[in-house]
Formats: structure tokens, C-alpha cells, sequence
């Protein structure tokens, strides 16, 4: 990564989750709604991607490429950068009960190392 080149950020499985279970006579599904993401770049920003961002495109020339959610860097270093989300629990079981849980928070991180490159013309 480069100093103020903007790096982009998306979720690849932000969208809802279901899973059933199941005793005799009765089975419940808990589904895990995903939030927004948001994202620490370590530096002191953090930013808020609604719906996990927008997926970069590798079909798409750079030009026609648009990022929801991108940010640079200002300075060179190396940065722990941290990708959350918080994830909404509801369930329903099939004597019509419902309810919710509390919410989930997953977290990953990666150590980014951002580079200062300079270039001389005539």
C-alpha cells in the first residue's frame, strides 16, 4: 500500500445466515442479520461501510471502478488494521415462538505495512 493511494474495503459474505434445529416435534432457525462494516485503519480513522462496501471488480477497467468504501493513508508505517461487524440474532421456532439474542461482534485483523514512493521528472 501506498501513502495516499486509497485502499479499499469489502465484506465477501455479508449477507444473512440461517441454521435449523431440529428434536422431535419441534425445530427452531436462528438467522444472523450481518451490520455495517466498519473498519480501524490503526491510525486513528475509523469509518462505517454500509452493507459490507462495494466489491472491487476485477472485470472492470480502474477507471470505471468505484469503492463505497476506501480510505488513504497520510503517512508511511505499519498499521493493525481491524474489519467489524456486528451481527443481529433473531429466531423463530415452528410452535411460533420468536425471539432474539444478543448481538454478535466478529472481528479480523491484518498488520498493513503503507510505503512513501516518490518519483523525479524532468
Amino acid at each position: 500500500q501506498l501513502v495516499g493511494l486509497p485502499i479499499w474495503f469489502w465484506s465477501d459474505a455479508h449477507y444473512p445466515t440461517s441454521v435449523t434445529a431440529s428434536i422431535p416435534g419441534l425445530s427452531a432457525t436462528l438467522t444472523a442479520t450481518p451490520g455495517d462494516l466498519r473498519i480501524d485503519l490503526g491510525d486513528g480513522t475509523t469509518f462505517t461501510c454500509p452493507g459490507g462496501g462495494t466489491r472491487y471488480d476485477p472485470d472492470l477497467s480502474h477507471r470505471d471502478q468505484q469503492s463505497t468504501c476506501a480510505r488513504p493513508y497520510d503517512r508511511h508505517g505499519t498499521y493493525r488494521v481491524e474489519a467489524s461487524v456486528v451481527w443481529t440474532l433473531t429466531w423463530v421456532a415452528t410452535n411460533g415462538a420468536t425471539g432474539t439474542l444478543p448481538p454478535v461482534t466478529r472481528t479480523a485483523g491484518v498488520d498493513l505495512d503503507v510505503q512513501q514512493a516518490q518519483a523525479v521528472t524532468d
